[in-house]
This record gives C-alpha cells, sequence and structure tokens, in this order.
C-alpha cells in the first residue's frame, strides 16, 4: 500500500527532515499564496501517479490548466495501465469538450436519506452560517421536491425515458409559485413528501405567507439565481460514470471551475464532488484501481466534511489518496485535522502561525525565519523544513502540448450549433415542469 502511494520524484534537500519524499498513503495538503510553487508539485505528483496507472479525479480552480496537463499525461502514458483508461471533463467553460453528468440521478437514491444528503449539500453551498431552524427548513422542503422528483420519474420510466431528477428540473419545480409548486407536490407526493409539507402546508393553507417566506424565501432566491443554460446542459444528462476507481475501467475525471460566474456553478461542482467520493466509498474492494483525488483551492466551495473524513479513514481499503491544495489554513482546520502531510511554501502569517504551530506540536525546535525560498511543515507526523529543487521538478513535456479536443459527437457543430442546443434544452426543461401543471 505505502509503496504504490510514495513520491519518488519528490525530493527535498536535506535540512531538518529525515524524509526525502512524501507518502501519499498519509494524504497531503499543500499550502501557499499564488506563486509559491505548491501546482508545480501537484503537477508533478499527478504526472507520476498516471504513470503508475492510477485513476485520478481533480478539481480545477483555473480550468483548463491543470486538466489539460492531465490529458496530455493522459496521451502519454495511457498504455502504463491493465485496462485501457478514460478521460473525462466536465467544465462550465467550454460546452464543446465537455461531458455531461447528472449527480443525482435517480439510480444514486435508494431511499429518502439518499435524498436528504442531495439536500443538505444544496443548502450548504448556499449558505455558510451554521444549522438553524431557517436552514433546516430549507433542507427538509428540497428534500421533499428531491423525492417529487423521483417518484415522478420513476412512474413516467413507464411511458417515457425522460429524466426529472436532475439540478435543473429541481431548480425549476422549486421557482414555480407557491399555488403551483404546492399543487405538484401534493399531486405526486407521497406520504414521506406529506409528512415533510406539513408545516409548510399549514402556513400556505392560512395564507401566511411570510412564515412561508421566512421558513424557505432564501433558498428559493438562492436557486433562482442557477438557472443558467450551459448549468442546465451539463447537469441534465447522466453520461459520465462517477466510478472512477474501477479497476476494469480507470477514468482520469476532470471538474473545471469558472471562477467569474461561482455563485451559477458552486451548488453543482459540491454536488459532482460530492457524488465521486461517495461512489469511491461504496465500490468493491476486489474492483479497485488506486486512485488520487486532488482538490484545488477545496474552500472554494462546499465540501462535505464527514464525507471527506470518510475518505480519508478508509484510504486503505479504498486504496485512494487524497491531495488538497489551499492559500491558507484560517479557514480550513476541519478540513486537514485527519491528514498527515502539511507541505506548505510562502503564506500569510496567520497561516505560518498555524503551521509552525502543528510543527511544535509533533517535535520541532528549530525556528524558521524567511519562507521565501523553503517549503516547511509535516510529513507522514514529523516535522521538516527543506528546499525544493524546482528545475527538476518541471515536467518536461516530450510532445507539443495538446489542447482538450472537442467530443467526436460535436466534431461537426459550431458555435451557433451548440448554442441553438443548450438553448432548446433550456426550454425543454422549462417545460417539462410545466407539463406536471396540467
Amino acid at each position: 500500500m505505502e509503496k504504490i502511494f510514495n513520491v519518488e520524484s519528490f525530493k527535498i534537500k536535506k535540512d531538518f527532515v529525515t524524509h526525502h519524499n512524501i507518502d501519499l498513503s498519509e494524504n497531503l495538503v499543500l499550502v501557499g499564496v499564488p506563486g509559491s510553487g505548491k501546482m508545480t508539485i501537484m503537477e508533478k505528483i499527478i504526472e507520476e501517479f498516471i504513470q503508475k496507472g492510477f485513476s485520478i479525479c481533480t478539481y480545477d480552480y483555473k480550468y483548463p490548466t491543470l486538466s489539460q496537463n492531465i490529458y496530455n499525461h493522459f496521451l502519454s502514458y495511457k498504455n502504463k495501465y491493465k485496462n485501457a483508461p478514460k478521460f473525462f471533463s466536465v467544465n462550465f467553460k467550454n460546452p464543446f469538450n465537455s461531458s455531461r453528468c447528472n449527480p443525482i440521478s435517480t439510480k444514486y437514491l435508494k431511499d429518502i436519506n439518499d435524498a436528504k444528503e442531495i439536500s443538505k449539500i444544496i443548502v450548504n453551498s448556499s449558505f455558510k452560517e451554521k444549522d438553524n431552524y431557517f436552514k433546516i427548513s430549507s433542507i427538509d422542503f428540497i428534500l421533499s421536491c428531491i423525492w417529487t422528483l423521483k417518484i415522478i420519474e420513476t412512474n413516467h420510466k413507464k411511458n417515457n425515458n425522460k429524466e426529472y431528477l436532475t439540478l435543473p428540473h429541481l431548480i425549476e419545480l422549486f421557482n414555480l409559485p407557491y399555488d403551483e409548486l404546492f399543487q405538484i407536490l401534493k399531486k405526486y407526493g407521497d406520504e414521506k413528501v406529506a409528512e415533510l409539507l406539513f408545516p409548510y402546508c399549514l402556513n400556505y393553507e392560512k395564507k401566511e405567507i411570510e412564515l412561508l417566506e421566512a421558513q424557505i424565501g432564501n433558498i428559493k432566491n438562492s436557486l433562482s439565481r442557477l438557472s443558467d443554460p450551459l448549468l442546465y446542459w451539463i447537469t441534465s444528462k447522466d453520461e459520465v460514470p462517477f466510478e472512477i476507481n474501477n479497476a476494469k475501467k480507470p477514468i482520469l475525471f476532470c471538474i473545471g471551475n469558472q471562477p467569474e460566474k461561482k455563485l451559477i456553478y458552486d451548488t453543482a461542482i459540491s454536488l459532482i464532488n460530492f457524488r465521486i467520493m461517495k461512489t469511491i466509498n461504496k465500490i468493491n474492494e476486489e474492483k479497485i484501481n488506486p486512485s488520487l483525488i486532488f482538490i484545488n483551492e477545496c474552500n472554494s466551495f462546499y465540501l462535505d466534511q464527514k464525507l471527506l473524513d470518510n475518505l480519508i479513514k478508509k484510504r486503505k481499503n479504498n486504496k485512494t489518496a487524497v491531495c488538497l491544495s489551499l492559500t491558507g489554513l484560517d479557514k480550513s482546520e476541519k478540513i486537514t485535522r485527519n491528514i498527515g502531510n502539511i507541505v506548505s511554501g510562502k503564506v500569510h502569517p496567520k497561516t505560518f502561525n498555524e503551521v509552525f504551530k502543528k510543527m511544535e506540536e509533533n517535535g520541532f525546535k528549530n525556528t524558521i525565519s524567511d519562507t521565501e525560498n523553503i517549503f516547511f511543515g509535516i510529513l507522514k507526523h514529523k516535522p521538516f523544513k527543506g528546499k525544493i529543487d524546482f528545475e527538476k521538478l518541471k515536467i518536461k513535456q516530450k510532445n507539443k502540448i495538446q489542447p482538450i479536443p472537442k467530443l467526436k459527437k460535436y466534431e461537426e457543430l459550431n458555435v451557433d450549433d451548440m448554442k441553438e442546443i443548450i438553448t432548446k434544452n433550456f426550454h425543454q426543461i422549462k417545460k417539462d415542469i410545466e407539463e406536471l401543471k396540467q
């Protein structure tokens, strides 16, 4: 286990440290301000793990930089895998090279508890404050909508193959006026939905709209901002297998962000990351391909802490290494608590103090006065400080860098064609929900 997770290419010039490389069976947090060199380290680790035949899932905060890097390694080293791997990019920037995925598909919802997990992700990605009455009210109401859409899809499967349980359909349903929304929920919902709806129906029937707004008004406004044709296109079809570490069908999966539209796409990104981590934890051990999960700027979106902790705890059974990249630790104490390797470059003073404190707790008795040219932190629960030879770390491209190509099915389309298809899908989803009122 530890041998396959050893990063031989990561060498530190010996100073205090007795380790010369990183063992990713203990997972890794890379910390540093922009320009500190953390991405150079991460790119080298990813290259080495693709050479070893690992499945990869990465969240590319500045898409397509990291995704393109992974795609080129995929081209160079795909012959290293026992079974031929596939490369998938899901991004909200270029629909021509983005696959489509539905992280809340009916097939993932075995019972109402699975639906509640989805509801929590949606609410927590919208509101950062701690749990309170209004947040819990939002979770329960979204849960009733999710479960109703599952019932509708199950019933409609008998007559057609249309998907109703998607994030876009949920957004459209939730954005209906209260009269129409409650009409659909009462018409198609079962006893579970009726039980969940009771406190909301009480206020609705009494015309206590102000109380109803207090219960779900904030989340209703938040979801209304997600009505976006590209988001609807990407997340309304289930084309991508989330079992990235299936030994028979290994996958290199890149999730691309668009920071300029953070408010629109954060919820979808949170759901996709959730679904991948959830699926990795469930796969049969005999069918597992070793995998690397790398989340760049992991505090830039909502990451389910319990699920992350569970993934880290099961890392040996799942043969999974988790690598997180951060600019600072001041708001990330929970995220890093179960990780054995922390490598820090130049950071802000508050983060420096946090890392140095962890080093002292693990026996460090030296001093660090300059973070410009050194990296420091903890490797396998032992403190270190040292220098990294970035010239040796830099990846030497054998061939010219290839951009991520168009998907074959879109090769004959131009920009106007693609825009027309996306717009048509946007209106079709709206129509699907409108038809439920009849």
